[in-house]
C-alpha cells in the first residue's frame, strides 16, 4: 500500500543537523510519505496490512 500523497515540502524553522549535514533555517524540505510509512521504527512489519494497529488512536 502506499498513501494517496507522495510527499510534501516544509521549511526549516531553525538550523539543524540531520546525518551530518547541516540543513539552514529558511531551506525547503522534501518530505517523502511512503519512505515514513514503511519505517519498521515507526510501524512494526510495515508491508503487511493490520488495521488493528491504530485502535487505540
Amino acid at each position: 500500500m502506499f498513501p494517496p500523497v507522495f510527499g510534501g515540502f516544509r521549511k526549516a524553522a531553525t538550523d539543524i543537523e540531520y546525518g551530518g549535514y547541516i540543513i539552514p533555517k529558511g531551506w525547503q524540505i522534501f518530505w517523502v510519505t511512503s519512505m515514513t510509512h514503511m519505517d519498521n521504527n515507526i510501524f512494526p512489519e510495515p508491508s503487511k496490512f493490520d488495521p488493528s494497529r491504530f485502535e487505540n488512536q
